[in-house]
């Protein structure tokens, strides 16, 4: 489902004439980039260790550092956007 929407949001860009393609492709590189070091690592470690519940444990750090972090910046931007 996630596939499906980001397809469909970025597809409405397009065809609207608002996205950067350049911009976009510049991310999809780097985040492509970024998810080959880290499946590689992950799979060093899994590897090593042997415990493929170390993925689970990695997406708690993401989802609670993300709970943290979300609020701080929305608050951040609320205060400043409200002077």
């Amino acid at each position: 489902m996630i596939m499906f929407s980001a397809f469909a949001n970025t597809f409405t860009f397009w065809l609207y004439g608002n996205l950067y393609t350049y911009f976009a492709l510049w991310i999809g590189l780097w985040s492509g980039i970024g998810i080959y070091i880290f499946l590689s690592i992950i799979g060093a470690v899994i590897k090593k260790y042997k415990r493929p519940s170390i993925v689970v444990f990695f997406l708690g750090a993401v989802i609670a550092l993300s709970s943290i972090v979300v609020p701080l910046v929305n608050t951040q931007h609320l205060i400043t956007a409200n002077k």
